[in-house]
């Protein structure tokens, strides 16, 4: 619930921490401001064999924050910067004919079609999108299709792409 309300943009939060009766439940309240100036609250009973101080929950939420900031600043990263670190993680793993097919792949096929796009917006409805449109008219000149294997390798080195993202950067799975 807490991942929930943090989702918009975070301006401030308050909270109270309760213990009523039992030394070992506790009632924590928490109203948060968010910068659309909307204040959402949300209330949270918990069992402890220990007291959580303040200061432990205000750390435990600058950490939640810093976790938040990260992932906003992964799923801003665009798929072509992925694609060229994952390009120069497979620099050091395979031949070099096999380096030059996956760098024709991407600099030819999948940077012009998604390569502007950020990792938070790929969905696995534009993949299928991409897919088709390889099937359908994806030589370079617009002439024709591409072959069903070629679009197959382009498909799987674009699986790896998006598996390196989610391993790496401890994203979801795209495709």
């Amino acid at each position: 619930p807490l991942q929930r309300l943090l989702a918009g943009g975070t301006f401030g939060i308050a909270y109270k921490l309760y213990h009523m009766g039992s030394p070992h439940f506790f009632h924590l309240f928490i109203s948060i401001l968010q910068t659309t100036g909307k204040i959402q609250s949300i209330y949270i009973g918990f069992f402890v064999s220990f007291q959580i101080s303040l200061l432990q929950l205000d750390y435990i939420y600058r950490k939640e924050i810093q976790m938040k900031n990260k992932a906003n600043q992964l799923y801003s990263k665009k798929l072509s910067d992925i694609c060229y670190e994952w390009l120069s993680m497979e620099r050091l793993i395979v031949k070099r004919s096999t380096y030059a097919k996956y760098q024709v792949m991407i600099e030819n096929h999948i940077i012009p079609c998604l390569g502007n796009i950020s990792l938070g917006e790929i969905n696995s409805s534009q993949i299928n999108t991409f897919v088709y449109d390889k099937l359908k008219k994806g030589r370079l000149d617009q002439a024709g299709p591409l072959s069903a294997k070629t679009v197959r390798d382009i498909y799987t080195v674009l699986k790896s792409i998006l598996n390196y993202a989610e391993k790496e950067y401890n994203l979801r799975n795209f495709a």
